[in-house]
């Protein structure tokens, strides 16, 4: 027996911009209120006394990994759920529309 499927596909990309998009005037509304840690965007006065280390820095992930509290590795893992999780929880998942012909 075939599973029914009862639900629409989800615009996975429509959702995530729109997703963004809260995520980021939230972002705004929050820096009226408290704030945890937020990205550097200047760079830094203090001297390195040490050579180059060739490590490439990603300072939004590490900035979130610190809000968060979770190592990288699990982060990770949860960002695509968490991400689509929030969207449907929030109510902003975009779903695909189905293009059919004739007199509809």
């Amino acid at each position: 027996m075939a599973q029914l499927t009862f639900l629409p596909k989800i615009d996975r990309k429509a959702t995530q911009a729109r997703l963004e998009e809260v995520l980021e005037n939230v972002r705004i509304y929050r820096q009226f209120g408290m704030i945890r840690h937020e990205m550097k965007v200047t760079a830094s006065s203090e001297v390195r006394y040490h050579g180059p280390t060739n490590m490439v820095g990603k300072p939004a992930e590490d900035i979130a990994l610190a809000n968060v509290g979770m190592s990288e590795r699990t982060y990770r893992r949860n960002r695509s759920s968490a991400f689509y999780k929030l969207a449907f929880a929030l109510r902003l998942e975009v779903y695909e529309t189905e293009e059919t012909g004739g007199n509809e």
